[in-house]
């Protein structure tokens, strides 16, 4: 049996398990019971696998470590045992630093995903949701600076991700074209499978009754959650951020956010 590997590489609140989701129906995935992790790396202690298809999701594979943007000891061995008894493993890494990919480097058959969405937007939801649980959803400092390299590398100024396909969230939930080219890219035909609720995150592509939430509203999250000046003084200072948000979302951050 061939073992394919996809890594999902996203910031919290960018719609990763929306697309994970996606990926995984795409694999051929329709049910989803607890994964069995006996042997397994203690950090791969939460998912969901469709046996019958062969298709395995490991969520937030970084777990606690995610918050200090590591990754914890997790290595490429560890990796290959947790797809070993899968066709399709789908693995995903929130808030982890980028450098971390070199533990994914040389794994057989491995995919390495990138999901971006746009900065104003993304801290706008992370806001929101560090109201009630500040602890999961780190927006400072260390935060832009993450977030600077995620631009950095979606503008493929680096090149820190093998075998490397980038997705914008914000055209992703506006565009079923665009989806049906990443398929392409990704060697599938689009099952278009984008409506389900994620049951992991609370969902930043979800509204508060588990609908998907329009797409205006997805994309004015920053006038609905305003981001302080601080942040946004910061912001202007990442210049991959101020490139991604001309390039790759179509506005100019200083006009969004006032600056003369």
């Amino acid at each position: 049996m061939t073992n394919q590997s996809t890594f999902v590489w996203g910031l919290k609140r960018s719609g990763n398990h929306l697309i994970a989701n996606w990926l995984y129906a795409n694999y051929g995935g329709v049910t989803k019971d607890p994964p069995i992790t006996d042997g397994l790396h203690g950090q791969f202690c939460d998912g969901f696998v469709d046996p019958s298809a062969g298709v395995a999701f490991y969520n937030n594979c970084g777990r606690l470590h995610s918050r200090h943007f590591e990754l914890g000891t997790l290595g490429p061995n560890d990796f290959r045992r947790a797809a070993q008894p899968h066709r399709s493993a789908i693995f995903s890494i929130e808030d982890c630093s980028l450098s971390l990919a070199a533990r994914t480097a040389g794994i057989a058959e491995a995919t390495s995903v990138l999901i971006l969405r746009d900065p104003l937007n993304t801290l706008a939801s992370r806001l929101a949701a560090a109201q009630s649980r500040p602890e999961l959803f780190r927006v400072d400092e260390g935060f832009i600076d993450l977030l600077d390299t995620y631009c950095a590398e979606a503008l493929n100024h680096t090149q820190q991700l093998p075998a490397k396909v980038v997705i914008s969230f914000n055209r992703f939930v506006d565009d079923p074209t665009y989806r049906n080219g990443l398929a392409d890219q990704l060697g599938f035909i689009n099952l278009d499978a984008i409506s389900e609720v994620s049951s992991y995150g609370g969902g930043s592509s979800f509204s508060t009754d588990h609908t998907p939430s329009p797409t205006h509203l997805l994309m004015t999250r920053f006038q609905q959650h305003p981001v302080s000046p601080r942040l946004l003084e910061l912001l202007l200072t990442r210049s991959s951020v101020q490139e991604a948000c001309t390039r790759l979302f179509g506005y100019d951050l200083a006009d969004h956010i006032g600056t003369p």
